[in-house]
């Protein structure tokens, strides 16, 4: 064992004991969504997830608030979506612009012209390259929206 008085102190230090643990590398689970702006479904950007999924939430849709309040205070739907997706919501009745490919277009057009939208809650699913691979239309219960995930994911 070695040891070391020190010398204002009279203090001493020992240098004998368990070694220290390796720091865990796993990323913290999310306990709450991550949204980001619709750039990041659209353009390559560091820490991308290879998966997007783009929420059409409309303010006064019954099932949207039930998707919302019930659904996506999940904490296994939480853990996915934050492990595994860039996630961005939009609200189809509104004028704001939000990005789109190289270009801005207001929610409104991006869920009624580019993506034709036509019922509420709408899931657009989209690759790592911001392209359209399927549509989750209607509410979903947690235990439902999960497999959904699963499968995009390719779990068995």
């Amino acid at each position: 064992m070695l040891a070391v008085a020190g010398l204002a102190t009279g203090v001493l230090f020992s240098c004998s004991g368990p070694r220290p643990t390796q720091p865990n590398t796993e990323p913290p689970v999310p306990t709450t969504l991550q949204w980001v702006g619709t750039e990041v479904l659209y353009r390559d950007v560091p820490g991308k997830h290879d998966h997007s999924l783009l929420f059409v939430l409309a303010t006064w849709c019954g099932w949207c608030k039930k998707l919302k309040a019930e659904t996506l205070t999940d904490s296994t739907v939480i853990h996915i979506l934050g492990k595994s997706f860039n996630i961005a919501q939009i609200d189809p009745d509104s004028d704001t612009l939000v990005a789109y490919a190289d270009s801005s277009v207001t929610c409104r057009g991006l869920a009624r012209t580019i993506y034709r939208v036509t019922g509420y809650p709408t899931v657009i699913v989209l690759n790592r390259e911001g392209r359209e691979t399927s549509q989750i239309v209607g509410f979903r219960t947690a235990t439902a929206l999960v497999k959904e995930l699963e499968q995009i994911l390719g779990v068995p």
